[in-house]
């Protein structure tokens, strides 16, 4: 019998190496935001889409653990950006991830489902690496 067997199905390296899909068309973000998931989670998978359309595509394609999520792209912009993630991804934890973070956008995606939505700001912060910690353990 595996390790994975004995533990009911549940790897723990699958903790340490989780499937993230980031969803940011700026090339200077997705590369900080890059940077600092690598820093929490060396071996993760990390995959990069520049709008909505190429994260659908990567859902179909990947067992993702995670979804980083820019509300303004080009195929979509503030809180129905959340709500079209939403619609493919009802299954994945979704992190929103914005530099314009007005109230009303935040009250909108929590409503809709996002787990976090949290300041690109913030990102050398504690409270990204607790959240991303909360969703992808969830």
């Amino acid at each position: 019998m595996s390790d994975k067997e004995m533990n009911d199905g549940h790897d723990p390296q699958d903790e340490c190496a989780p499937n993230i899909l980031l969803v940011e068309d700026n090339e200077a973000d997705a590369l900080l935001i890059g940077r600092r998931i690598r820093s929490l989670y060396p071996a993760c998978n990390l995959v990069v889409s520049k709008s909505l359309g190429g994260a659908y595509d990567v859902y179909l394609k990947e067992k993702l653990d995670i979804i980083l999520l820019d509300l303004n792209l080009p195929d979509g912009f503030g809180h129905r950006t959340a709500d079209e993630a939403l619609s493919f991804a009802k299954d994945i934890p979704i992190i929103v991830l914005t530099g314009m973070g007005n109230s009303v956008t935040v009250k909108e995606s929590l409503k809709m489902g996002i787990k976090e939505v949290l300041m690109k700001s913030k990102l050398m912060e504690t409270g990204f690496e607790d959240a991303l910690k909360r969703c992808i353990n969830q």
